[in-house]
């Protein structure tokens, strides 16, 4: 562990603001296989931030963070639709090769952060409302199936978070620091002063932090009249105490405390015609307390290496949307949501480290149990009629997930291979209640008959287990170069929200010409499917990683199949239902089902090259991705597969080493697009941005940034694809331009 700690420092030296573009080979990952490893000796393709590159990236959400790696991308929106009060867009939604939403695990200090949305997913409660970068000390992700290590949700990528460690702030030698920053970023106006110490005694260490962030809405590069007001506040605390003691084993306890919130004014371009205002408050908490041991052998023993993790995890989601109509009162309303996901789970990790004659063996056993408790209460309030309605379009669920693995790390002279298995069982129990049969009256009318309870029923458990294998091999060509091949196979099993619903709806589609009261309806019905499966995948990889002295390489080439997609608003027949005028007839049944299998394949180079030491003058880098997807089940291309992107920086460091600038061009091509799509595309586009870092001693140091240095108008294909708006006039696109020209600028003074 020594010794990986010093590699990493070496390489992290220079605290310039550098992108991350080709990987540092020196930089170690965990999260490949669970144990420390070089990125260069892992068979696989991996990103690896740590604290450094967090800190200076100054970034919110995942676009930010990963703006510079070409093969991650991200949605980026608040609101998705113009017409559905509960539609909301999901700046937490990352995708990693085409693949995303609950496809990709996302977890801190282990504990997985779930993803929550409803219907096609625009209304989605962001898995970036419970986390806060600026607490976090490494970020790893895994480009592909995790299913082996990881179990279900990581049928796409893994996305592991470690919160900041004592030994982050703390150099040797060290007894205290404070850390105290502050960010701009003129993207959204946001101020972001961050307050770190740690310290330590004997073999105790401790580490407190906060972080208080103000921010307004996205300035995006278009019409004043499609953007929103928001104001918005993100606080976080984090305390994180550490016993060290024998061979690098240690306690750990973390306390993490989140809360952000968000006012939302919408513009009438904005929200439905009819409303004259629209807001849109949201509240987010998370508070989650972790602790485990870490224990190293100093002798033979049965196991060299015992890792045991236990948490309790609380996620509440309060949404409040306020509509009003100075034409008519009646459409006064307040709809509230509260969405809580509570989970507790435990964690066990045995390593042991066999030397053969030919072969040296690393043995990891592992087990994982967690509980999830899941909840949405609706509540519709209307203000001229006094009335106020509550039900659950999901039902009170308790997802019970079991995990056992095993994996072999096989090493010779030439040759290392990465043998892993996992069985999961994943377990849904729904409970139905009052507020699960009850409808909305207000909307269709229909709540005292009991069609509700008629039509969807009780809902459905969801219960099944899964295998997962791994294969990875690994050839040392010479000391600086590697080549592999891995296969894996990936998992996903159905999350409490996507297996019931419960939701009828009956509309107004002609009124009386001169009375204007209704003359016909329309309906749709939601339920849940008791005969949904796990989505699956088959994931093949090859690659060359490759480094000196003057330079980083890495290539890889991968091709994945999914089976089994779930679709969360596929079509199942017609029912039905009884509506004020009488009954109606042919309404859609709408629930989730495993409709599509899907490929996806593609190309990835990221690669710097020093025309002096590293760190030192002129360097340049990039990372460059190509993918295609396919919808075989339709013949269609893929809508999440992202266009082809180049990111090309040229870097130099001064002679004083106290200077550095980067300049970054970005080119991201056209998107590939279904025949049947007629709404708009965005155009190729070329993105340029100018990065200055200055380091005026060991202990402060500075970044600006000016980005979209051209102020070039813009749109993402990640952001337009995903809306839930149609058509191509201005209101279907300009609202999700991109900002203009902005300013990011931040210090850090450590004492």
């Amino acid at each position: 562990m020594k010794l990986f700690r010093k590699l990493l420092l070496s390489s992290v030296a220079a605290t310039f603001v550098v992108p991350v573009l080709a990987q540092d080979t020196l930089k170690i990952t965990v999260s490949g296989t669970r144990n420390e490893r070089l990125l260069k000796d892992y068979p696989g393709s991996i990103s690896v931030l740590d604290y450094e590159d967090i800190k200076n990236s100054n970034s919110s959400n995942w676009r930010g963070l990963f703006k510079y790696d070409a093969s991650i991308n991200s949605q980026s929106f608040v609101r998705s639709d113009n017409s559905r009060s509960y539609a909301k867009g999901d700046s937490g939604n990352i995708n990693i090769r085409g693949v995303q939403g609950n496809r990709i695990l996302t977890q801190v200090d282990g504990i997985t952060i779930p993803r929550f949305n409803y219907g096609s997913g625009t209304f989605s409660a962001s898995r970036l409302n419970f986390i806060d970068f600026n607490s976090l000390g490494k970020i790893e992700v895994i480009k592909g199936a995790g299913s082996a290590l990881y179990g279900s949700d990581a049928l796409g990528g893994v996305v592991s978070l470690r919160s900041i460690r004592p030994d982050d702030i703390l150099q040797e030698g060290e007894e205290k620091v404070v850390d105290l920053g502050i960010n701009y970023n003129g993207t959204n106006n946001s101020y972001t002063p961050t307050i770190k110490t740690a310290f330590k005694e004997g073999n105790n260490e401790f580490l407190i932090s906060g972080s208080f962030s103000r921010f307004e809405e996205l300035q995006r590069n278009t019409d004043d009249i499609y953007i929103n007001d928001i104001d918005g506040e993100a606080d976080s605390y984090m305390a994180h105490y550490v016993k060290k003691f024998g061979n690098n084993s240690e306690f750990n306890l973390i306390l993490n405390s989140i809360n952000k919130n968000t006012d939302s004014i919408y513009t009438g371009y904005n929200s439905t015609d009819d409303y004259t205002g629209t807001n849109d408050l949201t509240d987010s908490k998370r508070i989650a307390l972790s602790t485990g041991l870490d224990w190293n052998s100093e002798s033979d023993s049965t196991f060299d290496r015992i890792k045991i993790q236990g948490f309790v995890n609380t996620m509440q989601y309060e949404n409040e949307y306020q509509v009003r109509n100075t034409a008519d009162a009646s459409d006064d309303e307040n709809t509230f949501d509260d969405l809580n996901q509570d989970s507790y789970g435990l964690n066990l990790q045995l390593t042991n480290d066999i030397k053969g004659e030919k072969f040296d063996h690393k043995i990891t056993y592992g087990f994982e149990g967690s509980k999830l408790d899941g909840s949405r209460l609706r509540t519709k309030v209307e203000i001229e009629a006094d009335t106020t309605e509550k039900y659950k379009s999901n039902p009170d669920s308790e997802t019970t997930k079991v995990g056992f693995y095993v994996q072999d790390e096989i090493s010779t002279d030439k040759w290392d291979f990465i043998l892993g298995l996992r069985y999961d069982h994943v377990d849904i129990d729904a409970v139905s209640d009052e507020a699960w049969f009850a409808t909305d009256e207000v909307t269709n009318n229909a709540g005292e008959s009991g069609l509700n309870k008629d039509v969807v029923g009780e809902p459905h458990d969801f219960n099944d287990g899964h295998l997962a294998p791994s294969i990875k091999a690994l050839y040392r060509i010479n000391e600086n170069t590697n080549v592999y091949a891995k296969y894996d196979r990936g998992f996903r099993a159905p999350t409490w929200d996507e297996t019931n619903s419960s939701r009828i709806g009956v509309y107004p589609i002609t009124f009386h010409e001169i009375f204007g009261f209704p003359t016909a309806y329309f309906g749709y019905v939601t339920t849940g499917n008791p005969d949904l499966k796990a989505e699956t995948s088959d994931n093949y990889e090859i690659g060359l990683k490759t480094n000196s002295s003057k330079s980083d390489l890495s290539l890889a080439a991968f091709y994945s199949k999914y089976n089994d997609f779930l679709d969360k608003s596929a079509r199942d027949g017609t029912t039905t239902i009884t509506g004020p005028l009488g009954s109606i007839f042919g309404v859609p049944v709408i629930r989730t089902a495993n409709v599509d299998d899907v490929n996806i394949w593609g190309l990835e180079l990221n690669n710097v090259y020093y025309f002096n030491d590293r760190y030192q003058g002129l360097s340049i880098g990039n990372s460059i991705s190509y993918q295609k997807g396919e919808n075989e089940t339709e013949d269609e291309p893929l809508h999440t597969i992202q266009p082809f992107t180049i990111i090309n920086n040229i870097s130099y460091v001064f002679p004083n080493q106290k200077l550095s600038a980067n300049l970054i061009n970005t080119y991201v091509g056209q998107p590939t697009k279904r025949s049947d799509y007629t709404d708009y595309v965005p155009e190729s586009y070329v993105t340029t941005d100018l990065g200055l870092g200055y380091k005026f001693s060991d202990n402060f140091t500075s970044n600006l940034g000016i980005y979209n240095l051209f102020d070039k108008t813009y749109y993402k294909w990640s952001d337009i694809n995903a809306n839930g708006g149609s058509g191509t006039d201005d209101l279907a696109y300009q609202r999700y331009a991109q900002p203009g020209r902005s300013i990011q600028a931040g210090f850090t003074w450590k004492f």
